[in-house]
């Protein structure tokens, strides 16, 4: 198997556990937009074949944007499609095709009164039929790669959060469970250090009756931050767990580790993403004083990188976030 070009396809699986609250709609809340199905739409133009590597780099590290992430798991799922026997391609096309779900799933958490669902429905429907292709196709690999199974697990996490109900979503996070225990225990790097802290995850999330364990879901977390101590992503989860399990003094620890990491260029959202969690858990904490030093190193990646997502909530009925039609905050 050919190894795995690890540029940013995903962008995070921990990224943004955000305190939303009920994110359903209200009735008395702006209506649906029932034709914001036709937004998801985007032009995908396919590129010459010297140019192709170049563009899907291009397109899969544009991840603010979600016409170019979807462009990006399209094109290489093009690609997969017309190399089946090249397995590392197949999982190249998987990651990115969660990548773009992934992002949709956090745009369909900003709009807390399900403004655009039909889009956000459209858009992940679409995918979802790409990633089942390659997930069947390496199902069907006898080499078990470390890669391999975590880009599988990564997609089973993924796919079902928006659009499938709580029994599907149980049964594919036991069998990303699974697949991430095997790809640890043969490489605990694998997927650039991500899987061992994705499966401590997993362990903490699910209920003890379901296969959760809190002990193990340490160990690995901690056997994560050893391995990968700069990893925004892990620190931030890893800060949430030690002030669920009522360590503030651990939490802080790894939260102000966090302000000397300096993010990875082909991934700035996701720092920018992290920081605003990171802020927001230290708030709760309470820590005013690190709340502040993370909004302000977020607020000079922002301003240093405008492009990036700013997280705004869309604001209804004169509350909160950003008045949709000024763009203007309440």
């Amino acid at each position: 198997m050919k190894p795995v070009k690890w540029h940013a396809c995903w962008r995070g699986f921990g990224a943004l556990l955000l305190a939303l609250g009920n994110a359903c709609a209200l009735a008395a809340g702006p209506a649906r937009v029932e034709d914001s199905a036709a937004d998801a739409v985007y032009d995908c133009p396919l590129p010459p074949p010297e140019q192709f590597e170049a563009r899907v780099t291009q397109l899969s590290t544009s991840t603010w944007d979600k016409n170019s992430l979807g462009c990006a798991a399209d094109l290489t799922f093009v690609a997969a499609d017309n190399a089946q026997s090249d397995i590392g391609l197949q999982v190249q096309a998987l990651l990115a095709t969660t990548a773009y779900i992934a992002h949709v799933n956090l745009l369909w958490d900003f709009d807390l009164y399900g403004i655009r669902v039909p889009e956000w429905t459209a858009r992940i429907q679409h995918a979802i039929e790409h990633g089942n292709v390659l997930d069947q196709r390496l199902a069907a690999v006898p080499v078990e790669d470390p890669d391999l199974l975590s880009a599988r697990a990564l997609y089973r996490l993924t796919w079902p959060t928006k659009v499938a109900d709580a029994k599907t979503i149980m049964i594919e996070t036991r069998a990303a469970q699974v697949l991430l225990e095997k790809a640890v225990a043969k490489e605990p790097k694998a997927l650039g250090g991500n899987a061992l802290w994705i499966l401590g995850r997993i362990f903490f999330d699910l209920p003890e009756f379901a296969g959760g364990d809190g002990v193990k879901a340490m160990k690995l977390l901690e056997q994560a931050h050893a391995q990968t101590p700069g990893n925004l992503s892990m620190l931030r989860y890893s800060a949430y767990v030690h002030a669920q399990d009522r360590n503030p003094a651990l939490a802080r620890t790894r939260l102000t580790e966090m302000l000397s990491v300096d993010p990875d260029p082909a991934d700035l959202q996701t720092a920018a993403d992290e920081l605003k969690n990171a802020r927001d858990l230290a708030t709760r904490l309470p820590d005013a004083a690190l709340a502040q030093k993370l909004t302000d190193r977020r607020d000079a990646l922002l301003q240093a990188q405008p492009q990036l997502l700013a997280r705004k909530p869309t604001a209804a009925n004169m509350h909160g976030g950003v008045d949709p039609i000024t763009g203007k905050e309440y």
